[in-house]
């Protein structure tokens, strides 16, 4: 079994990108660093968008990623990982400190795919980004952990390799909710090996900067926190229009409730000189209110956002990751599901903690449910610090666990896998849930079928360019058979010609040379 000193893990996640800090996808690959250091794992190598700004962040060595983009095509995705998978054989490991990725799994002795909910038909780049890791890391003997993902909850046939393929190289596989681990299990995945854990992210300890800078934040001492998407997903709202009803919602319940409202953008930038993503949805938001209550926030780390979180009556958010950070600070979370995979992702985070109604569908919001949803938490406060005073304790337990398998494999030890999480009582309050119930059934439905038309109408619309192009060569080979006929003619009649015209020199000079030869002939008679 490998020495506490002499391992070496890789890690990627979705982190280090130039003027976007993520905070969710930053949050599950940091909490990942602290488990590894915390069991004694120090030499952690990184792959991040850009390796100087992971670097800065996390004070480790960082590798860039391989590099498949969200724009590409499937056929350039698929091109890139024949490309990376053929190459092995005859790649050469450089000296020295590892500089691109494949390099670097053959210089650790362990890789972890840390969290992230990308493994679907939505974000295939990503598929195909951890696909082709897992094919490096076997070509060089290496395992491969993955912790803290949903797949799906969408995946169409021809990406289902790539996840099995995933599924089957992995040592384990930790599955932050009942869908992903349903899915998993069906696509081959067994118990013994693919788990149902928590969200790293509820693992991560704000550092003591990091809370005192959340107490910094001038507010009142009864506010709750808001955090935002930029778009509104698949609600069928304008982004205005989206901007606009939130300003509302919130007005109101500040109004009803007296509480300032904490805006936290969960993507934006670090650099106070650069504003993007939620914060711009923020300053939308901001505009749009008449409340006074609302407080515009920059851009924080993770850890401030938990201790943040920590003293709020309760958060709401369109964002996944608030319902990971809220009950584990000791605070209700009551999140708003712009679409199917909202759905999934945060009905799975809430129902791990026993909190599952608490995810409003957009349709349920727009009617005003959210109120009584409101209304309903600020008016049992007591119970849901009873109710997490028993599960944060159990989660936090079975969690270490998994982290204490996961690191036992990696010094070489036999994979031991912990029981998945326990069961535990569901919040579920009379009235506006079995509502929330309902409506969460058909929209979920209809989200379903509304991803699912819309690869129909792409791949329709594939269809018909291919068959453009088709037609267009048919015509453009028709044009140039044409053209080849025209010229082919036009050759085969000079061809006639001259051979014509050859023909006639060489029956002229046949004639002549008769002539000459009758004229030689009777002269030599004579």
């Amino acid at each position: 079994m490998k020495a506490e000193i002499d391992m070496r893990v890789l890690v990627i996640g979705d982190i280090g990108w130039q003027q976007l800090y993520h905070l969710g996808d930053e949050a599950m690959t940091e909490a990942a660093i602290q488990m590894l250091r915390q069991r004694g794992i120090d030499d952690i190598t990184l792959i991040a968008g850009k390796p100087s700004v992971a670097t800065a962040m996390y004070g480790l060595p960082a590798v860039p990623r391989i590099g498949f983009a969200g724009a590409w095509d499937r056929g350039r995705m698929e091109r890139k990982l024949r490309e990376i998978t053929d190459s092995l054989p005859s790649h050469t490991v450089a000296d020295g400190e590892p500089t691109n990725v494949v390099d670097a799994v053959a210089s650790v002795d362990a890789v972890l795919i840390a969290g992230g909910g990308n493994l679907n038909s939505q974000h295939v780049n990503h598929l195909f980004e951890r696909a082709a890791l897992v094919r490096i890391a076997r070509h060089f003997g290496r395992p491969v952990f993955v912790s803290s993902q949903t797949v799906g909850p969408m995946l169409r046939e021809i990406d289902l390799p790539l996840v099995r393929e995933i599924v089957d190289y992995a040592t384990c596989f930790g599955a932050r909710e009942a869908h992903t681990l349903k899915l998993l299990l069906g696509l081959g995945g067994t118990t013994d090996r693919v788990v149902h854990t928590m969200d790293d992210a509820m693992m991560l300890t704000p550092s003591d900067a990091e809370f005192a800078r959340a107490a910094a934040v001038r507010t009142s001492d009864r506010y709750i926190v808001g955090s935002f998407t930029a778009h509104p997903g698949t609600s069928g709202l304008s982004a205005a229009d989206y901007h606009k009803q939130i300003a509302k919602s919130l007005d109101e319940i500040a109004a009803k409730h007296d509480v300032d409202v904490l805006l936290v953008p969960h993507a934006g930038s670090l650099d106070r000189s650069v504003r993007n993503g939620d914060q711009l949805a923020n300053d939308s938001i901001v505009a749009a209110s008449t409340s006074g209550r609302l407080i515009n926030l920059d851009m924080m780390t993770a850890g401030e956002a938990i201790a943040l979180s920590a003293r709020a009556e309760f958060s709401l958010s369109t964002r996944y990751h608030p319902t990971v950070f809220g009950p584990f600070a000791g605070k209700p979370s009551i999140a708003i599901s712009l679409s199917y995979y909202s759905s999934v992702r945060m009905r799975g985070s809430l129902d791990n903690v026993g909190m599952q109604p608490y995810v409003v569908p957009t349709a349920a919001w727009l009617q005003g449910t959210l109120n009584e949803v409101v209304d309903d938490v600020l008016s049992h406060q007591g119970e849901f610090a009873a109710h997490m005073s028993t599960v944060a304790p159990l989660r936090l337990a079975e969690q270490n666990r998994w982290w204490d398998a996961i690191v036992s494999a990696m010094r070489g030890g036999e994979w031991t896998s912990p029981d998945g999480l326990s069961p535990v009582d569901e919040l579920a309050p009379e009235g506006w849930s079995r509502e929330v119930e309902s409506i969460t059934r058909v929209a979920d439905t209809l989200g379903q079928l509304q991803i699912k038309t819309g690869w129909l109408e792409k791949a329709n619309g594939d269809l018909r360019a291919e068959r453009d192009k088709l037609a267009a060569e048919v015509v453009s080979g028709s044009r140039a058979t044409a053209a080849a006929v025209e010229t082919t003619t036009d050759l085969k009649s000079r061809v006639e010609g001259l051979e014509h015209e050859l023909a006639t020199e060489r029956s002229r000079r046949a004639v002549r040379f008769a002539n000459a030869v009758g004229r030689a002939t009777g002269k030599s008679k004579k």
